[in-house]
């Protein structure tokens, strides 16, 4: 199955914890439960709106992708 890079948002005092898919909270050390967006503009959009300021570490991560699912 082909990848993709997308992206995550990352806080990490000590521990690192991602912004959880349900939730939306930072409530997750599960990275397959971490919400993913396809560019970093639009991760970093989404840090400013939470914590007011772009200071979160945005990660790429590879994902699987469906063929089927991005198929015209």
């Amino acid at each position: 199955m082909p990848t993709k890079t997308k992206y995550i948002i990352v806080l990490c005092p000590t521990t690192p914890r991602y912004l959880h898919i349900a939730t939306g909270r930072f409530s997750t050390l599960h990275l397959s439960m971490a919400r993913v967006f396809d560019t970093v503009d639009a991760a970093m959009e989404v840090a400013r709106t939470i914590h007011g300021c772009p200071a979160l570490r945005v990660e790429g991560i590879a994902v699987d992708v469906d063929p089927a699912a991005t198929a015209e």
